[in-house]
């Protein structure tokens, strides 16, 4: 199989039909460099691949240290013990959270969402549910305000673009001035709670 450029413009024009064509093959693809995830199954056999390990070597680190560090001290990117010890933490604070308390809330979230849309025409998915939907289940699990979930939302939205931001040069100053955003906001918020 020959290697998938996501930036290509023969990508944007078939991205379905380019995905179909990669699921046979167990949902992995190789890429110019590296490989990219189609799957739900492959994303977690990948997750939990102990040898896995997220290569940044094409991040233009000098763009912007500040991104370069937060990527690194991603949970998601973390590895061996550090990775271990933040998931302890991470998972035994939540994971009663949502499995006793927060179930029948993410249910009445998404239904309102749905709720929200209009019944005729199109809508922008994305924009109608896939952005505000984390903001609003994760936003109460930290005792954020509800009325401060939708800026941290759009902070998210643009602050999770770091790795391609850096990859590409493009936007690299608005990502970084949301993720200093979320800093700000969330030590401010875990000041006043302690």
């Amino acid at each position: 199989m020959n290697p998938i450029n996501l930036r290509s413009p023969s990508f944007d024009e078939d991205k379905y039909g380019t995905i179909e064509a990669v699921r046979p093959a167990k949902g992995i693809a190789p890429m110019e460099s590296g490989h990219v995830v189609f799957s739900q199954d492959a994303a977690r056999w990948v997750l939990r691949c102990r040898s896995f390990r997220f290569d940044f070597f094409q991040i233009d680190r000098q763009a912007s240290p500040y991104l370069a560090k937060q990527i690194e001290h991603e949970l998601l990117n973390m590895h061996g013990d550090p990775h271990a010890r933040v998931q302890k933490i991470v998972l035994s604070a939540l994971r009663d959270q949502i499995i006793d308390e927060l179930r029948d809330r993410i249910a009445d979230i998404a239904d309102g969402l749905i709720d929200q849309m209009p019944t005729t025409g199109q809508i922008d998915f994305c924009e109608a549910f896939a952005n505000p939907f984390p903001a609003r289940v994760l936003g109460p699990m930290f005792n954020i305000p509800y009325e401060d979930v939708t800026g941290l939302n759009d902070w998210i939205r643009i602050g999770g673009r770091k790795v391609d931001a850096l990859q590409s040069g493009d936007g690299v100053d608005e990502v970084e001035a949301a993720n200093r955003n979320i800093h700000e906001y969330l030590s401010g918020l875990l000041k006043d709670v302690r």
